[in-house]
């Protein structure tokens, strides 16, 4: 080692300067923005982020907080005869200020750099045509998965050469995709399951809520309903209950609301159309839970498609 050099890792200078020691082993530098360059060849005066060679069209970004494995991974990657340039950075703060006024292409982030996932997030809401690859991933479907969702385009286990990580790389800036048919079938997994996640959930009721339901959207008081279905008051009022509760609502009119949300589009219009017509009108004949929402038997059957405020606004017994 040359005598004056401290050993120490040239790291991004948070005023984004490009000053610091070449590694005399090396004969790549790291400046402090992480713009690579040959020290055989001197600093020519380029712009911070040209080119290194004049045949390679790709431009790169390594982050890593490990100084030894970022300058490493840079002078390999220099040597790349399809590479451009390639940048370092140790965190997002870095990495923010070396993309500012930048062309990169991919980004190599290191899944071991703290904040590497919100970090991967960041690139795609700051530089949405920038692609990045996580490096050093371990094989397991939840990691890879959590780096699939944060947005990154490729990703690179620990366990990996090289070699594979260029081909991912380049497939990735060709428009596509390096996945193992394991790693494959973990990811449908979780698409099914983020499905599932997604789905309306809507409340299942008994067959005799289905009926106090349907008749408190006809209009009926808790006793004509009492009446209609020869049950209790006590009894309707405790459906009516029960009802509120499976709904998440606190008064009768928004859940026959949230109800009619759910049923339209199966059935609309008036009473000509199996709807409801005015204040106290029932249907016809018993009540049987046929049509209920939530069940295997159907939804529920609406006609009217607004409804009246007094009824909004009553809780009626």
């Amino acid at each position: 080692m040359n005598a004056g050099h401290s050993g120490h890792c040239d790291t991004p200078n948070r005023h984004g300067n490009l000053t610091g020691a070449a590694d005399a082993a090396s004969t790549i530098r790291v400046p402090t923005t992480g713009v690579a360059m040959d020290d055989r060849k001197g600093d020519t005066g380029r712009p911070q982020g040209a080119p290194t060679s004049t045949s390679g069209h790709i431009g790169l970004l390594v982050v890593d907080d490990c100084c030894l494995y970022r300058q490493g991974l840079v002078s390999m990657l220099g040597k790349e005869p399809d590479v451009a340039g390639v940048l370092a950075a140790s965190d997002q703060h870095d990495a923010d200020a070396v993309l500012e006024g930048r062309g990169v292409d991919l980004v190599l982030v290191s899944i071991s750099t703290p904040g590497s996932l919100e970090l991967v997030s960041a690139i795609r809401r700051r530089a949405p045509t920038t692609h990045t690859v996580a490096i050093g991933v371990a094989d397991s479907d939840s990691e890879i998965i959590a780096c699939v969702e944060s947005g990154v385009a490729g990703y690179v286990l620990r366990s990996q050469s090289f070699a594979h990580l260029m081909t991912v790389v380049r497939s990735v800036l060709n428009g596509e995709s390096v996945v193992s048919p394991h790693t494959s079938a973990a990811l449908m997994r979780r698409l099914a399951a983020l499905a599932d996640e997604r789905a309306p959930r809507v409340p299942v009721l008994t067959d005799r809520e289905d009926q106090v339901l349907r008749l408190m959207d006809h209009g009926l008081s808790n006793q004509e309903i009492a009446d209609r279905l020869f049950i209790e008051l006590r009894t309707v009022k405790n459906h009516v209950h029960n009802i509120l509760a499976k709904l998440g609502v606190s008064r009768r009119g928004q859940a026959v609301a949230l109800m009619r949300g759910v049923a339209s589009g199966s059935s609309r219009g008036g009473p000509g159309n199996g709807g409801a017509g005015e204040r106290g009108r029932a249907p016809a004949g018993p009540v049987t839970g046929r049509g209920k929402v939530g069940t295997a038997a159907g939804t529920l059957p609406t006609g009217r498609d607004t409804m009246p405020a007094w009824w909004l606004s009553a809780d009626r017994s």
